[in-house]
């Protein structure tokens, strides 16, 4: 959300919850029949491939500070705001 501060944590949460949810719903899927089998490795396929930006932006956020905070001014503007040492 635009204009207000958002904790590394909250960031990594959002980035990775869709990936978790996916891959805890649909894995016991692809040991039933075969047609839904095919469909949750589809639906798997794709949305691991997607999410890979959201495991970059993990991976750049575990790289900041414990109390990095991070403020989105617009689709174009983004900040970080990383404590002292």
């Amino acid at each position: 959300m635009f204009g207000q501060f958002q904790t590394r944590r909250d960031n990594v949460a959002v980035a990775l919850a869709p990936l978790a949810v996916f891959t805890v719903v649909l894995t016991p899927l692809l040991a039933g029949p075969l047609p839904v089998a095919l469909a949750a490795f589809l639906v798997l396929a794709v949305n691991t491939s997607g999410a890979i930006g959201d495991l970059y932006l993990s991976w750049r956020l575990f790289r900041m500070p414990e109390g990095a905070l991070l403020y989105d001014v617009d689709i174009r503007h983004s900040y970080v705001f990383s404590p002292e040492s």
